[in-house]
């Protein structure tokens, strides 16, 4: 018997507002795509670029978030 795989969508933007440097932040992980692409879209009304993630739960992944290293 095989489980159910359980899609997830992560959403984030780069809150940082300063010339340099950069700080990621969660604004929330949802069931489907539609609705983080909709949450997207008031962040972007805010001026923040968002990205959308997509991952599986329970599943051990590596997603590059964003960030700054000087």
């Amino acid at each position: 018997k095989r489980g159910v795989v359980m899609k997830v969508f992560i959403l984030t933007a780069d809150t940082h507002n300063d010339c340099y440097g950069s700080e990621i932040s969660l604004f929330g992980v949802f069931t489907t795509k539609q609705k983080a692409e909709q949450r997207k879209a008031d962040l972007s009304k805010l001026g923040y670029h968002a990205d959308v993630n997509e991952t599986q739960l329970d599943k051990i992944c590596e997603i590059y978030l964003g960030g700054y290293i000087e």
